[in-house]
């Protein structure tokens, strides 16, 4: 029997644009307690700019540079029971959906792609927030912070969850958008889709990934041609050059010609052997008509 494909999301920056309700809880345990805060204004003026690379590098990342400065481990323990408090009520007061998440989720479950969170918020934070802003149903399994006695960057998050689902890793891969995330799908050893302007102070190329979006929008994943229409397959696509009668947009027969020429570069190194980048400009050269 065929394991199903299996796709693992991180949450906080990947489904879901949580930085807003995220800072005000934090903005209000350091008030309590006395510490600096970011101002309201400070927070909206870059939410309203959509740059979720400004309030990952800037905002978030010194929130947590200013937590990382307290000594006193009581105080740091009574700020983060009071910073879950807080968060668990006002969970979804400004957080949304990245673009494209829900239209994607639909588009997987309709492929009977199995589909679960691995994000290190805390599982009843987690399920919680995902129930409210209305995406709950679509996973089969939720693993927070505390769901095991590990979590991200092991790799056991996610391939204990892939094991539960009964999933096979060779046919699972991970969405995040943080180093955090890339770290666990890479030691797991499994695909790693990277959202550009995540949660993290990071640069995009000096974390680790496979495939690099910006959001949802349009995306689609095709673990095998089980998945893949015929009308995308590569074969298909030759013979629709093929017919004298078939309509062809520009990026099918550009996806098959530079496909034709990688190939034809292959075989011509193998031949003259050159190396491939050599060959690859002869066959450049070759009419395209």
């Amino acid at each position: 029997m065929n394991k199903k494909f299996t796709i693992l999301f991180d949450l906080d920056g990947t489904l879901v644009d949580t930085a807003p309700d995220l800072m005000r809880a934090h903005n209000h345990v350091m008030k309590r307690f006395g510490y600096p805060t970011k101002s309201t204004e400070e927070i909206r003026n870059l939410v309203g700019q959509g740059a979720g690379a400004m309030l990952g590098r800037s905002i978030w990342g010194q929130a947590k540079k200013e937590f990382g400065k307290i000594e006193d481990e009581k105080i740091k323990k009574e700020m983060v029971t009071e910073f879950v408090d807080f968060y668990g009520k006002n969970i979804v007061n400004e957080s949304k959906l990245i673009k494209g998440v829900k239209d994607f989720l639909v588009w997987a479950k309709k492929k009977e792609i199995l589909m679960a969170v691995c994000t290190n918020k805390q599982e009843h934070l987690s399920i919680d927030l995902l129930k409210k802003i209305g995406i709950y149903d679509f996973f089969e399994y939720v693993a927070g912070h505390n769901t095991f006695d590990y979590c991200k960057p092991d790799p056991r998050h996610l391939t204990s969850v892939i094991e539960i689902l009964d999933g096979d890793i060779k046919k699972s891969l991970m969405i995040g958008d943080s180093e955090t995330d890339a770290n666990a799908a890479k030691e797991a050893g499994i695909p790693i889709i990277l959202l550009e302007d995540g949660y993290t102070e990071k640069n995009i190329n000096e974390i680790y990934h496979n495939h690099l979006i910006k959001d949802f929008v349009g995306v689609k994943v095709y673990p095998s041609k089980i998945y893949l229409p015929k009308k995308n397959q590569l074969a298909w696509k030759i013979a629709e050059i093929a017919s004298d009668k078939a309509k062809l947009s520009k990026d099918s027969i550009e996806m098959v010609i530079n496909r034709i020429i990688d190939n034809a570069s292959v075989a011509i190194a193998s031949l003259n052997r050159k190396p491939v980048i050599a060959s690859r400009e002869m066959a450049l050269k070759h009419p395209r008509n």
